[in-house]
């Protein structure tokens, strides 16, 4: 057992984590109970995104020794990725105390239930963090994990949480200077730039969602998803022949990318335009570049004169897409439940009409609070009624929704938007 034991920290160590699941099982198909094979189990399951399973090894761990600062931050960044936020403050909370008991004592503090409230409660504490008493490359990890859950995970989608995504961006960069390897902080602080890179969508914070991927292309250079989002920001800026020489490098490099030929056909100007078009005396309208119409045959499209009729209670799931975004680029697309067996859909385009456009995202955010939020790849974002179980069909690449006596199809506005909610929706 201790040459396995071994073995499983040199390969922990190195990051090779699908190896250290299977020395640590068979340690434990001798020993069971061995503590510490448990502990480095547990923490591998959550690294290869087997939260359930990590979860469950955790709780085992804590059950018999409360004490280790590293099995409650372990834990936190379990319920963080579940999306069980105030579960992930309480564990981050008492990781901070068996850490460092010299920091501020809040182990009999309440958390409230109230989001709002909570958010007033953690104030002070991350001020604290924020005034540089901790130095060393764990503490910086925690603080980052602090605000990314409570400012940036609880209310994703409220524009006040850029604060709390930079100060961990900040963090991040301190574990980085402090560790140039640890890669699980290189990841994550580029997905977090580019999180906030993807909510900078008005004119004048496209600079700084531009300077926000070039930060995260310093820490993965070699990211053409990086790349092709920094194109699409340069030519939005109006710098078009550089946008145009980043994609056509990451295009002759990854020439079947879908997604870079969707923006090397956009920057190129090789696709038809056309916004609007008349038949029949209908307005049909298409997805910017895409040529593909942005309504279903049975879609209404959302207007001044109608949008007061949509319930959001009703909502059972929606998108949303800034313009600039890759996909349904500035769209918006909505199934809204009328009666027990009926999914009525919705869809705006803004450059069908901007200001409905942005009436509708408002309405969003005011009732933010009744939905699951998924990313949807390439900027785009999914809303799911909250209790609302949708079938995944990865056949069709379609959900559907089960009511009362039928299952009703909900399509999402194109298939890249379907995969990406489905990996984030089963956390692969």
């Amino acid at each position: 057992i201790e040459e396995l034991f071994s073995k499983l920290k040199t390969l922990y160590n190195a990051g090779k984590i699908q190896e250290c699941i299977i020395v640590a099982e068979e340690i434990l198909k001798t020993d069971s109970n061995h503590f510490f094979t448990l502990c480095y189990y547990g923490r591998s399951l959550y690294l290869a995104e087997r939260y359930v399973e990590s979860l469950k090894i955790l709780d085992r761990c804590l059950e018999e020794e409360k004490q280790y600062y590293f099995l409650w931050s372990f834990r936190g960044d379990v319920y963080y990725k579940m999306g069980e936020y105030i579960e992930a403050v309480k564990d981050y909370y008492e990781a901070e105390e068996h850490e460092q008991r010299k920091f501020w004592r809040i182990a009999n503090e309440k958390i409230p239930v109230a989001i709002g409230e909570q958010l007033n409660t953690l104030d002070n504490y991350l001020d604290y963090l924020n005034e540089d008493k901790i130095q060393d490359e764990i503490s910086y990890f925690r603080k980052s994990q602090y605000y990314l859950s409570t400012r940036a995970g609880i209310h994703l989608t409220y524009k006040e949480n850029d604060i709390g995504i930079k100060r961990a961006i900040e963090a991040l960069k301190k574990v980085i200077e402090i560790n140039p390897n640890n890669w699980f902080a290189i990841n994550q602080i580029v997905e977090t730039l580019e999180s906030l890179a993807s909510k900078q969508t008005t004119e004048g914070e496209k600079q700084e969602a531009l300077n926000n991927i070039d930060i995260a292309l310093v820490y993965n250079p070699d990211s053409y998803h990086l790349i092709a989002r920094k194109a699409i920001l340069l030519d939005a800026l109006g710098d078009n022949k550089q946008a145009m020489e980043l994609i056509n490098i990451a295009k002759q490099n990854d020439p079947d990318n879908p997604d870079l030929d969707f923006v090397y056909r956009k920057i190129n100007d090789l696709e038809d335009t056309q916004i609007k078009e008349q038949v029949n005396g209908e307005q049909k309208v298409y997805r910017g570049t895409l040529e593909k119409p942005i309504v279903f045959l049975e879609s209404i499209i959302i207007t001044a004169q109608n949008i007061d009729t949509i319930d959001f209670n009703k909502v059972i799931y929606c998108e949303i897409t800034p313009k600039g975004a890759m996909g349904n680029e500035g769209g918006i697309l909505m199934y809204v439940l009328t009666g027990e067996d009926t999914l009525n859909t919705y869809e705006i385009n803004i450059e069908i009409d901007e200001q409905t456009f942005n009436a509708v995202s408002e309405r969003i955010s005011q009732n933010v609070n009744l939905f699951i939020n998924y990313y949807g790849g390439m900027g785009n974002h999914v809303y799911v009624k909250k209790n609302t179980k949708l079938e995944i069909d990865e056949k069709y690449n379609c959900f559907w929704y089960h009511s009362q006596n039928a299952k009703l199809k909900i399509n999402s506005s194109v298939q890249g938007v379907f995969l990406s909610a489905v990996a984030d929706m089963t956390g692969k």
